[in-house]
């Protein structure tokens, strides 16, 4: 009881001053990474799984940079001036160009850490983009979370329901979920 009022304090904050705080941490984003990363498997011996063997061990081996991929699209929202550069980053012909790229400059098997990074960077972007449509509710989804909470909490508005999620959503996952495997520094591949 004592947590829900904390919840309940923390949210009115955010709205009565939203004005002040804006921005969203990476806790949801490496969530749908990290569960994705863990169900990435097929069991031996059956179709592809082979291939998804390897690309599930080069997540295994660079969270670093699969948790930058999983932010990397939010990068210039509200700083530098780079709002439509980020909005881009979010979407799939960004990530078609990079997976091109990819096999361009290194093609299959991958023999070297810089591919094997750039796969698990894509990886984590096409997380940022699926956890996206889910809590944004975009694409005509109603059934998103902030749909949701704008719906049900906010008299259908959605800007107050995103002001409250996108900072309050990283809040309540970190107290409801162990966390331990967010790292506090992160790989960009930039060189690629």
């Amino acid at each position: 009881m004592l947590f829900i009022a904390q919840i309940c304090k923390y949210v009115v904050g955010i709205v009565l001053y939203h004005t002040y705080v804006h921005g969203c941490g990476p806790a949801v984003h490496n969530e749908v990474a990290e569960r994705s990363r863990q169900w990435f498997y097929k069991q031996p011996g059956t179709i592809d799984s082979d291939r998804i063997s390897v690309y599930r061990d080069i997540l295994d081996r660079h969270p670093e940079t699969l948790q930058a991929g999983t932010v990397f699209p939010d990068w210039g929202y509200g700083c530098m001036s780079m709002d439509d550069e980020a909005e881009a980053a979010h979407w799939t012909p960004f990530l078609e160009h990079g997976l091109r790229y990819l096999h361009a400059k290194y093609p299959f098997p991958f023999t070297s850490a810089k591919a094997e990074q750039l796969v698990a960077f894509l990886f984590g972007i096409a997380a940022h983009q699926v956890s996206d449509e889910q809590w944004h509710s975009l694409s005509g989804m109603h059934e998103g979370i902030m749909r949701v909470l704008a719906d049900s909490t906010f008299q259908g508005d959605f800007a107050r329901a995103h002001d409250v999620l996108d900072v309050g959503g990283d809040f309540a996952l970190a107290h409801m979920n162990d966390l331990k495997y967010m790292l506090d520094k992160w790989t960009v591949p930039i060189d690629d």
